[in-house]
């Protein structure tokens, strides 16, 4: 989750969680829907108790989502093995080292970024702070929205709403850049990604 670095090397990004480091990080850490992270930081303790229980724990979080039986099938698949569940839980140890990182980086960085959390999300009420801590991190262009009808798993609850935000976050980009590149390159370019966000909001893309 070192997102400061990705988004200097993207042409623009997308937010749905509070970011390590950030305005807005610390205050969600007490609140009771995110339980899970500290969970998933205690050294190998969760291995233990998850292995076994894989579709009972991942199942749990799927109740915030549209999800299908086989769209659930999918992604315990995706943790079968004991080396890919301790992948996901060491995601969420390296939290105190991004946040570190994060809170570091002060050089202006315009791509453009939309927070958009959905409106039934712990997330959604933090969405001015995180914006007001990303600009104080030297991002020039910071929107927030909400996505209505969706929890936390907002392509999953609304794709389309998701893909229209996509659109227009691409759209800002190409604009902002209409000027310093070839115009023909840039239009096909935003074409492209376009289309690739429309197919992967639709779920015609494995996640």
């Amino acid at each position: 989750m070192t997102q400061q670095a990705q988004m200097s090397q993207n042409t623009n990004a997308e937010k749905v969680v509070p970011i390590p480091g950030i305005q807005g990080w610390d205050e969600i850490q007490g609140d009771p829907s995110v339980w899970h992270v500290r969970f998933m930081q205690v050294r190998s303790l969760p291995e233990k108790l998850v292995a076994g229980r894989r579709a009972d724990y991942l199942g749990y979080f799927f109740t915030f989502g549209r999800f299908t039986p086989s769209d659930v099938a999918h992604y315990v698949r995706a943790y079968a093995t004991p080396a890919q569940l301790h992948a996901a839980f060491e995601m969420y140890r390296a939290f105190p080292a991004n946040a570190q990182f994060n809170a570091a980086q002060r050089e202006p960085n315009d791509v453009p970024l939309f927070f958009a959390a959905g409106d039934r999300s712990p997330f959604a009420k933090l969405a001015p702070k995180i914006a007001e801590g990303l600009r104080a991190n030297g991002c020039t262009h910071v929107e927030t929205g909400v996505i209505r009808g969706s929890v936390h798993y907002v392509v999953e609850d609304q794709p389309e709403a998701v893909a229209d935000f996509v659109e227009q976050i691409c759209i800002t980009a190409f604009e902002m850049r209409a000027g310093t590149g070839d115009p023909g390159e840039l239009e096909a370019l935003l074409s492209r990604r376009l289309e690739t966000d429309r197919v992967c909001c639709r779920g015609a893309v494995p996640t």
